[in-house]
């Protein structure tokens, strides 16, 4: 196409054909483009069989170039929510429980990054679920429907008021069950300055009291991107901790045998 469009310039520069023409050439095109990108029909499409079974007939589900389709087309997954790439395996598990997560790794349409169940309603569609505020308000979740990821530092430390204490893995955060009554205030966000904090993560955060050198936390202050430890202090608190950096004399030393080296090397 772009070899005819510089043929067809080349005739324009001779004369023989009108920039009228030419342009009236270009629209056809873009119009053709347009018509076809509107009417694009992923049925019609070369697809796959998977291992996916649809809850709707009980087969195995198409896939196609966006989304995983049952064969009687009552039910499409697509595969990119949220900018986030399902998995095969999390789309069988979304279609056998109606719901899947928290999973971290969602990004809004502003670019910045969230957490979040998945569920089918009863049309088949998936959608959001952030949990289900009480009238309380949005720190009053019911949480015991989320999954418990540990036993809570504060009181293992003998922090809190309480004996013991279940975190559990909630779409926004890691709380403890007694978060917000009486002494108890342990609560990581999944998100700490831009970053997800991935479940692996916060385990070894509370079972080792530092989590991995993590990339990608952002500063809201200077809004450059940082990497980090999280840390697990003793009195139950997070805190960030920086890969170390050489001393400033060991810079210095190493700048000045560099200058005597090319100075002996011009004499």
């Amino acid at each position: 196409m772009t070899g005819d469009w510089e043929y067809k310039l080349h005739q324009i520069e001779k004369g023989t054909l009108s920039r009228k023409d030419f342009m009236a050439g270009i629209s056809k095109v873009t119009t053709n483009i347009i018509d076809q990108t509107k009417n694009f029909d992923e049925t019609k499409v070369d697809t796959n069989t998977t291992d996916i079974i649809s809850p709707t007939d009980d087969k195995p589900m198409l896939e196609t170039f966006r989304a995983y389709r049952s064969q009687s087309n009552d039910l499409v997954i697509y595969k990119t929510i949220g900018n986030r790439k399902l998995a095969p395996n999390e789309v069988q598990e979304l279609l056998n429980n109606r719901s899947i997560g928290p999973l971290d790794g969602f990004r809004s349409k502003a670019g910045r990054p969230f957490s979040a169940i998945l569920k089918l309603d009863e049309e088949n569609k998936v959608k959001f679920d952030f949990g289900t505020p009480s009238e309380e308000g949005e720190d009053s979740v019911d949480i015991s429907q989320f999954a418990v990821m540990s036993e809570c530092p504060l009181a293992q430390k003998k922090l809190c008021d309480h004996d013991s204490g279940k975190i559990y893995a909630t779409p926004n955060a890691y709380q403890c069950e007694y978060y917000g009554k009486g002494k108890c205030a342990f609560r990581v966000s999944r998100t700490l300055l831009s970053r997800s904090i991935p479940e692996d993560q916060f385990l070894k955060l509370v079972n080792e009291g530092k989590t991995d050198l993590l990339d990608k936390f952002r500063s809201k202050r200077t809004k450059r991107f940082f990497s980090a430890h999280l840390t697990l202090k003793d009195n139950g608190q997070i805190g960030f901790e920086f890969a170390p950096k050489k001393p400033k004399e060991e810079k210095k030393t190493a700048a000045s045998k560099t200058k005597s080296k090319t100075k002996t090397k011009s004499k």
